[in-house]
């Protein structure tokens, strides 16, 4: 993923510049590829990256080895059931969404917003798709990802 997946989301951190946002969820994000990129594109910016318990070691790793797991809450859990972790004002959907249907990445997405309106402000889900609807109420979408 990183080999393929690295320079994609070094151009998607640079396209968003999401130098105003202090907290990141990367939502299924794997061995932290798209965290890595935001990281290094907001330098004051700290992550929570979420995905299943088996991969949390491999992310660890590559974040020990690019220095920045100090930003970094890795938490374990199944983003189709477990409750995700709350008070982000960035939130990435990406590597995940191309393997489900238009509905579960609506509820995905649905799920994404509940923790941040809890009190932490404004929601941003991205993806590397660029077909964009409006949404109302929600900004932009498309059967992937509103921001």
């Amino acid at each position: 993923m990183h080999v393929v997946g690295g320079p994609l989301a070094q151009k998607i951190a640079a396209v968003v510049q999401p130098g105003s946002a202090k907290n990141l969820i990367d939502v299924g994000g794997a061995s932290g590829t798209y965290t890595i990129a935001f990281l290094r594109a907001a330098p004051e910016m700290k992550a929570t990256l979420f995905d299943r318990a088996t991969v949390i070691p491999i992310a660890r790793e590559r974040l020990i080895e690019t220095g920045l797991l100090d930003r970094v809450s890795l938490a374990a859990g199944n983003f189709y059931e477990d409750e995700l972790p709350g008070g982000h004002d960035l939130a990435l959907l990406s590597a995940i969404i191309h393997q489900n249907s238009p509905a579960e990445n609506i509820e995905l997405s649905a799920r994404c917003f509940v923790p941040w309106f809890q009190g932490a402000g404004l929601l941003s889900a991205i993806t590397s798709w660029s077909l964009i609807e409006p949404c109302p109420g929600r900004g932009r979408c498309s059967p992937s990802t509103c921001w």
